[in-house]
């Protein structure tokens, strides 16, 4: 029997036992949602509800697709909330997930599940630019990170399973080189999803070119060069391939946040002095339209991803089918310099299955009656609204195929180039803008070297070599504009000049046209902020890492 003295010991141990400050209290853990889920990807969150008072090793979820519980540690954190983002799934499956604590022992959430998405359909081209005498690129669309593999199996003759074979497992483009001229290949893709099932997709073919050639022109991002950046990135040279994947995470971004197209009857813009803010926010729709149209058909030429090019002919189609006209003090210069992403992406877009021969006659129209419009009401100013003008004229003759606007825009550029550019490089219209006069040289020199480029291209003209006898040149202004960014103090005409930057100006015109002039000072001033993306205001060396010039002319 016992008694009252021992019940009253044994709960003075109890409570002894409670209060040590050994007692192991254990962290719990809550199991949350799925959220962001795709045909391959999902992100599973969950949330620490008492940390207890051991020390916590590791915490994240664990995923069982079928053959068991994996874990897998958090890859973000906020608070007491974390969590994982889960990758290379399967399409269409459902997957059981739990959240977990570890601190010398293992606590769980509540069991939950997820199912991912139906897959989006693969597909295999063979981009006409990649073509070349011995070799070409099989650009494979939607596989990277929804399978293990891909690759393909070629043959002059009936291609089968044992022909020779290429395969990635990373990238989405393919090179089969070694092969013959002016021959015709027939491959066959595959895909080993991530259960490793083997999946064959349709047989296609194509005929290697008989000899080099270009192709037909693209104004800014001619073939040559788009082929030349799509087997470096396929190679995975640097800094080509840094330079893509910004690229691709800006298009996806623009894609993946369903942005819309803000097209206006008329862009009516106000002038930027005395009302700066509302000619921002007038500008705004068509520059961030046509950086999205851009960005997207660049990234569709260089993937073959057709979602990139249906993305960019969305914003080509809308401004060609709403816009009417411009009007307002800065309307002209602000529809020439911000309206020329569309008219880059027009021309990319250009011979794709994916743009209609109704909606490019649309665009071409919008072409005519508003953009050159534009462009040809300021191509004879003095200052950089003159160089502005001169790019979007060329541009749009450029796209028109009208052979004689293109050569006027050319008489004009090397009419009066050494009045713009003086024997030392320094720009007289622009440099008497005060503290902001850098900026100017820039805002002038940009779209008169882009002019020059468009017209390289178009008609093989080489204004970039042209020399005043006084020695005067467009290397002349770009070597002055590099050599005031990095020596900002010594510029000769306002004391407090703004500066510009490797980063964004001048670095984006220094880093395209290094392709031309080779010269070690422009490397070096912009070798540490690559890959360079410029978007602000205007469409012209925008993205110059990618896609520079990089042939030497």
């Amino acid at each position: 029997m016992i008694s009252y003295s021992n019940i009253f010991i044994l709960c003075i141990l109890l409570v002894a036992c409670k209060d040590t400050p050994d007692a192991k209290l254990p962290a719990m853990v809550e199991t949350g949602e799925a959220v962001d889920v795709t045909d391959y990807s999902a992100m599973c969150r969950g949330h620490i509800t008492d940390e207890g008072n051991g020390t916590i090793s590791r915490y994240g979820i664990e995923l069982d697709d079928g053959t068991g519980y994996t874990k897998h540690f958090r890859t973000e954190i906020s608070g007491n909330n974390f969590g994982v983002q889960l990758t290379g799934l399967s399409s269409g499956k459902t997957y059981r997930y739990r959240a977990y604590v570890e601190d010398g022992t293992t606590q769980y959430g509540e069991e939950k599940q997820f199912t991912t998405l139906a897959g989006a359909r693969s597909a295999v081209t063979v981009d006409p630019i990649s073509i070349t005498l011995n070799s070409a690129i099989v650009d494979f669309e939607n596989v990277v990170g929804r399978a293990k593999e891909w690759g393909v199996h070629y043959s002059e003759s009936d291609v089968t399973t044992s022909a020779p074979s290429e395969r990635e497992t990373t990238h989405t483009g393919i090179i089969i080189d070694g092969l013959s001229p002016n021959t015709i290949y027939n491959i066959l893709p595959y895909i080993i999803d991530n259960e490793s099932q083997t999946i064959y997709l349709e047989k296609l073919s194509f005929t290697t070119a008989p000899v080099l050639s270009n192709g037909v022109v693209h104004n800014m991002h001619p073939i040559a060069q788009l082929r030349h950046v799509k087997y470096n990135v396929a190679r995975k040279e640097e800094p080509y391939l840094m330079a893509y994947k910004k690229l691709i995470l800006d298009a996806d971004e623009i894609i993946d946040q369903g942005q819309e197209e803000q097209a206006v009857a008329d862009f009516n813009v106000p002038g930027y002095y005395g009302n700066e803010e509302a000619h921002r926010a007038a500008v705004a729709p068509l520059l961030n339209d046509s950086y999205a149209s851009y960005a997207n058909a660049l990234a569709y030429r260089l993937s073959g991803d057709r979602k990139y090019g249906e993305k960019a002919i969305y914003f080509l189609n809308a401004w060609s089918g709403k816009n009417k006209k411009y009007s307002g003090g800065d309307g002209a210069l602000a529809m020439a310099r911000s309206g020329s992403g569309l008219m880059i992406a027009a021309e990319l877009m250009s011979g794709t299955e994916l743009w209609s021969m109704a909606e490019r006659n649309q665009f071409k129209y919008w072409v005519i009656d508003v953009y050159e419009k534009a462009g040809n009401s300021i191509r004879s100013k003095q200052n950089n609204w003159g160089d502005w003008g001169r790019y979007a004229s060329i541009i749009s003759a450029s796209f028109t195929e009208n052979g004689a606007e293109v050569d006027e825009n050319i008489r004009l550029i090397k009419s009066d180039l050494f009045d713009r550019i003086d024997a030392d490089g320094h720009m007289p219209h622009e440099v008497s803008r005060g503290g902001t006069g850098t900026w100017y040289t820039y805002f002038s020199l940009s779209p008169l070297a882009a002019a020059c480029w468009i017209a390289y291209n178009v008609t093989g003209e080489n204004i970039f070599t042209m020399e005043s006898a006084q020695g005067a040149s467009i290397k002349k202004a770009v070597d002055y504009i590099l050599y005031y960014s990095k020596n900002i103090a010594e510029w000769p005409w306002d004391p407090n000049p703004e500066r510009g930057t490797p980063q964004k100006w001048p670095g984006n015109l220094v880093e395209a046209l290094n392709g031309i002039y080779n010269d070690s000072a422009y490397s070096s001033y912009v070798a540490g902020s690559r890959p360079i993306v410029y978007n602000d205001h205007h469409f012209t060396w925008t993205f110059p890492t990618l896609a520079n010039i990089f042939k030497r002319i």
